[in-house]
């Protein structure tokens, strides 16, 4: 007596994504992992678009952002399993504050004019603006005063950054 049956494809088990913490480095890539499942079949990582923190292209990621997304593995049936999907976190924390350079005053005002009028030049722009504390004082001849400026974080350093603590 021949009896005919089907052998169905197994599931792959324990597939998961792994989960990650790492800094904020603007533009860093690393690479996505996943443990687990079975068969060779390959691996494709997926992020919601739009989603502030990462880009996935392959299997590498790039920060975009801090903050925390979920990512989307999906693993490719081969001859003997299933495809498989998992979903895991990657935590983008921000970075230490980071050292603000101050600019320079650039040139010299005449007798009745603003601090407001001296223009800043210099000092660590990538990180936010600059401009002069009390911008309408009119500094008398000869002061020797020094005029003190405001440092305003970007939106992009306060989302990517710890706090600057000295901002004067």
């Amino acid at each position: 007596i021949k009896k005919t049956f089907s052998i169905e494809k197994a599931e792959q088990e324990n597939f998961a994504v792994v989960a990650e913490t790492k800094p904020y480095e603007k533009n860093g890539t690393f690479t996505l992992f996943t443990t687990g499942g079975g068969g060779d079949g390959a691996v494709l990582y997926r992020v919601p678009e739009n989603n502030g923190v990462l880009i996935v292209n392959g299997g590498k990621a790039t920060i975009i952002g801090a903050g925390t997304v979920t990512v989307t593995a999906t693993k490719a049936e081969s001859d003997n399993y299933k495809a498989a999907t998992a979903t895991g976190k990657i935590t983008i924390k921000k970075a230490p504050a980071p050292a603000i350079t101050y600019p320079t005053a650039a040139g010299s005002i005449t007798y009745g004019q603003k601090l407001s009028d001296c223009a800043l030049t210099g000092g660590s722009t990538e990180y936010g603006t600059f401009a002069w504390k009390d911008a309408s004082t009119v500094p008398a001849v000869g002061d020797t005063t020094s005029y003190a400026v405001v440092f305003t974080a970007s939106e992009e350093t306060k989302k990517n950054y710890e706090t600057i603590i000295n901002t004067t």
